[in-house]
């Protein structure tokens, strides 16, 4: 179906050619540059204007931008006395680090372009701001150090680069906030998961990222198709996982959207080069890009089952006994086994939050589908390369093998609790949120060690911001 830009048209004749009406987008600009920038005209409001001249075929403009403006001296020397402008030693081995274990589960970036102006240009040729954002989830795949003290240190440095407007291009801004959002330290701390995406999102609006960028936009070759639309899927993929843990709504209805999730033209791993050498192989690069997708597929589903008000949905419902087919890993190479057993949290959480509608469907497989996930990651020591959102995916196995321990198999469940709390004490060291949750459990258990009731007792034992905790004698769900 043609959306309302392609119908206006299609049925009416436009006074002004879209570069015409891009000058009068450009007239907007007080101190144009020589640097393009993408401009989103959206519908009504200062669109009417444009609107007025005639139909725009499509509402994205490439006009010159407004010219940057330095940052005051007192600015500047504030940031260097932060430590902003000095990159670590090891900035090379975090380069690296992201692209092999961050970047094949969460392709924000352009794999390949990133990769070919880090060779020409090296690391000075980065951006700043996106630097640190990078080496903020980095970091935890980088032995030797006190990780979660290094990686605060790194995202207060992105926070105060992005604080004092140190960056104005709008693609590093999504990108970057995005990055900023996987770190968790604080329950009550203002800027953590929920505030970056919340900037991300409204960043990536202004940039009309949700609108398909059509293909004959005057200055689209400026920007790639492929890269907006990954950036979006980020974007979507972020808000629903954060919604659904954190119990909040989501920030965006796909409705609203015409970028399309699935299939795409952009492969975010191929070509991918560091020191001379691909840092994938072939089957890797293909392997990412199905998990990728799965992923993104399985956020869909998600996504529809916590907007749809219906009791029983038949299409979510054949969805959710697809979920259970993750396959087997034994045979893949380190970095496709890390991404595959992160895409497998995922599909567990998402089946055992279906379940609650669907009469416990899938409930059994996805508890015990996660829990082997965890004794996987402690039977061939790899929880150091655990990503943050583990940490909020096993909550759902958790609470069924809590409530389980009091009423149907105690012993068995018990064990399996303990193999939840060994794993989280594993990581702790690298994500404080490992910590908070492994506090609240203990505390949990605890209380039904008692006579006191469950279900009355588990709210009073959440910590402050973490509303995400259910309520366990209604089986409800939270992940971060």
């Amino acid at each position: 179906m043609p959306d309302n830009d392609e119908q206006n048209s299609a049925n009416s004749s436009c006074s002004l050619s879209h570069g015409d009406q891009a000058k009068l987008v450009a007239a907007a600009i007080s101190q144009p540059s020589s640097r393009i920038a993408p401009i989103f005209v959206g519908e009504g409001g200062y669109g009417d204007i444009v609107q007025a001249v005639g139909h725009p075929g499509h509402r994205h403009f490439f006009v010159p931008a407004e010219a940057d403006k330095s940052l005051s001296s007192e600015d500047l020397a504030y940031l260097k006395i932060k430590g902003c402008f000095t990159l670590p030693t090891n900035s090379e081995q975090l380069v690296r680090a992201y692209l092999l274990f961050v970047h094949p589960s969460f392709p924000v970036l352009d794999g390949q372009n990133f990769s070919q102006e880090y060779a020409s240009g090296g690391i000075d040729s980065i951006n700043l701001l996106l630097l640190w954002s990078m080496f903020s989830i980095a970091a935890s795949y980088v032995p030797g150090h006190a990780r979660s003290a290094v990686k605060e240190s790194y995202v207060q440095r992105a926070k105060l680069l992005f604080d004092l407007a140190y960056e104005n291009d709008k693609i590093v801004l999504i990108q970057s906030t995005l990055l900023l959002s996987f770190w968790f330290a604080e329950a009550e701390d203002i800027k953590q998961s929920w505030y970056w995406t919340g900037i991300a999102f409204g960043i990536a609006q202004t940039l009309g990222i949700h609108r398909d960028l059509k293909s004959g936009s005057k200055g689209g070759a400026t920007v790639e198709r492929g890269i907006w639309r990954n950036i979006w899927r980020c974007c979507i993929v972020r808000d629903t996982w954060l919604a659904f843990g954190m119990g909040r709504p989501l920030r965006w209805s796909t409705a609203n959207s015409t970028c399309p999730l699935l299939p795409t033209s952009l492969h975010p791993f191929q070509n991918v080069v560091l020191d001379g050498e691909e840092l994938y192989s072939a089957s890797e690069a293909s392997g990412f890009l199905e998990i990728w997708q799965d992923l993104v597929t399985v956020t869909e589903t998600l996504r529809e089952f916590l907007t749809s008000k219906e009791t029983q949905n038949a299409s979510i419902m054949a969805r959710v006994e697809a979920l259970r087919s993750p396959g087997d890993d034994s045979k893949m190479t380190l970095l496709l086994k890390i991404a595959s057993r992160h895409l497998k949290l995922h599909q567990y959480a998402a089946l055992f939050a279906l379940s609650q509608r669907y009469a416990d469907v899938g409930k059994s497989a996805a508890v015990a589908g996660t829990t082997s996930i965890v004794t996987a990651f402690l039977a061939d020591s790899t929880t150091e390369y655990v990503a943050p959102t583990a940490i909020p995916l096993i909550v759902p196995a958790m609470l069924s093998h809590v409530k389980a321990s009091v009423v149907s198999s105690p012993k068995q469940s018990k064990h399996d609790l303990d193999t939840h709390f060994r794993f989280l004490s594993m990581i702790e060291h690298n994500y404080p949120a490992a910590s908070i949750v492994r506090r609240v459990f203990l505390a949990v258990q605890s209380v039904t060690a008692t006579d006191y009731n469950i279900a009355a007792q588990a709210e009073d034992l959440v910590p402050p911001g973490f509303d995400w905790l259910p309520e366990l004698g209604q089986q409800k769900i939270g992940v971060v």
